[in-house]
C-alpha cells in the first residue's frame, strides 16, 4: 500500500490532557483621530490576511464600518491599540482611546483586548507610505500580540 493510502491510527483523547484551545481570528484596531487602521488574521489566528483603513467621519458611520468588518469575521477577538505614555502609564490619549473603543464597540459580544501600542506607528512608517501607515500600525500591533502568544 502506498504511503498516501495509509491511514493513521485514530488517537483517543486523553481526558487528563484536553486538546489545546482552538485559535481564533484576531481583528486589530489602531484608532486614530482621522483614520482607523484594521488588520485581520486568518481563521486560525496565525498570520495577517487582510488590512483596511477606515477614514473617520462620525461615530455612527465609523461604528457601522467597523461592525461590517467584525460581522464578516464573526467571533473574532478584537485587539485595540492603547497609546500608553513612554513610562507605561495611561495618559489622556489612552483614556480617550478607551472611550472611543467603547463608543465604537459598545454592545458587541466579542472579546476586546487592549494592548500597548507604543511605537507601532513608528515601526509602521518604516514599512509603509503615509496613507497605509494606519493599517500597517494595526498589522504591527497584531503581529506583536501573536508573537507574545506563541512565546507563552
Amino acid at each position: 500500500m502506498s504511503k498516501s493510502r495509509r491511514r493513521r491510527p485514530h488517537r483517543r483523547a486523553d481526558p487528563a490532557q484536553p486538546p489545546p484551545p482552538r485559535r481564533r481570528r484576531i481583528v486589530g484596531l489602531d484608532l486614530g483621530s482621522r483614520r482607523i487602521g484594521v488588520a485581520v488574521t486568518d481563521a486560525e489566528g496565525g498570520f495577517i490576511a487582510q488590512r483596511h483603513v477606515i477614514h473617520r467621519r462620525d461615530l455612527d458611520r465609523d461604528r457601522s464600518e467597523i461592525a461590517s468588518i467584525l460581522d464578516a469575521y464573526g467571533g473574532a477577538t478584537i485587539l485595540v491599540g492603547l497609546p500608553l505614555s513612554m513610562d507605561g502609564s495611561e495618559g489622556p490619549q489612552a483614556k480617550r482611546t478607551r472611550l472611543w473603543a467603547d463608543g465604537l464597540l459598545g454592545g458587541r459580544l466579542e472579546t476586546v483586548v487592549f494592548r500597548d501600542e507604543r511605537l507601532t506607528t513608528v515601526a509602521a512608517k518604516e514599512q509603509m507610505p503615509t496613507e497605509a501607515v494606519d493599517a500597517a500600525a494595526a498589522d504591527v500591533l497584531v503581529r506583536d500580540y501573536l508573537n507574545d502568544r506563541t512565546a507563552e
